[in-house]
């Protein structure tokens, strides 16, 4: 797959209807490719061939482009139903700035940090113990990090539904 840029660009909102309509459009086209690549091969009489392992590339390829469509979209819709409720970005934040730091406050000895085991990064609480990640394989790390961010997704995604968004 080429490479891809992110780009920034704004349109009228009155453009906005047909700019998504197409993108819906691009992103059903990759689709309906991808399941004509699925015509294309004999996968029943003889599965494991060469021809059917570059079938799966292109399957994913199509498939791959169709997420990108949608992911685009997911956002543009996701910004506009933001900005028709008066939601604020992601990101934003109401709370106000903390107050500024006065000169009395530097002279002030610093807290204390709670005691931490030697060798322990501080990010590691909560870790099963014995846990190191020097016993994860890259494939192993990859898929906990996977994990760690299809749960995030999914708990912004809980919170957007919750919010009425």
């Amino acid at each position: 797959m080429s490479q891809r840029v992110n780009i920034q660009f704004s349109i009228d909102l009155d453009d906005l209807p047909v700019e998504a309509s197409r993108l819906f459009k691009q992103s059903s086209d990759h689709t309906k490719a991808a399941l004509n690549c699925f015509g294309e091969n004999d996968y029943a009489n003889n599965p494991l061939t060469v021809a059917s392992l570059n079938q799966i590339d292109e399957i994913r390829l199509c498939l791959t482009k169709a997420d990108l469509v949608l992911d685009d979209l997911q956002k543009i819709i996701g910004g506009y139903l933001r900005m028709q409720t008066g939601s604020p970005p992601e990101g934003a934040s109401d709370e106000a700035p903390p107050p500024p730091v006065s000169e009395e406050q530097f002279s002030e000895a610093p807290p204390e940090a709670p005691a931490r085991p030697r060798g322990r990064s501080p990010f590691s609480s909560g870790l099963p113990a014995g846990f190191s990640p020097e016993n994860l394989s890259i494939e192993e790390l990859q898929e906990r990090v996977q994990k760690v961010v299809e749960t995030i997704n999914n708990e912004q995604l809980a919170e957007g539904v919750g919010e009425g968004v």
